[in-house]
């Protein structure tokens, strides 16, 4: 997970409601380093990957589907899925491969 320090994104996405009961969520985000002369960092600002072995600025892009199925009023039932093509930037620092992120959740509220 990228943090927000050195990244510029691009973030569109489509809600779509069928009915009251179900929803899905489509979006994808494209990543780039604010500056090339700095690496990555993860959410808790940590250096994820220097900027040293890369002048590239495109870190990637990662899909996502989301579905949310509202059972009652209580209970609902989530899933997501996500996948993240790594860009140059990766490819050139390490480890540069796609990934695959899949969950599943329920929620009730009282």
């Amino acid at each position: 997970m990228l943090g927000p320090a050195n990244v510029e994104d691009l973030h569109p996405s489509l809600k779509l409601y069928f009915n009251e009961q179900l929803s899905l969520n489509v979006d994808w985000d494209f990543f780039w380093r604010q500056s090339l002369y700095d690496g990555i960092y993860g959410v808790a600002g940590n250096l994820v990957n220097s900027g040293l072995t890369s002048r590239a600025s495109y870190i990637g892009s990662a899909l996502s589907t989301e579905a949310v199925w509202r059972i009652d009023r209580h209970f609902m039932i989530t899933g997501a899925y996500t996948h993240f093509f790594a860009g140059p930037f990766l490819r050139e620092s390490g480890p540069g491969k796609d990934v695959n992120y899949f969950s599943l959740w329920g929620t009730y509220k009282f």
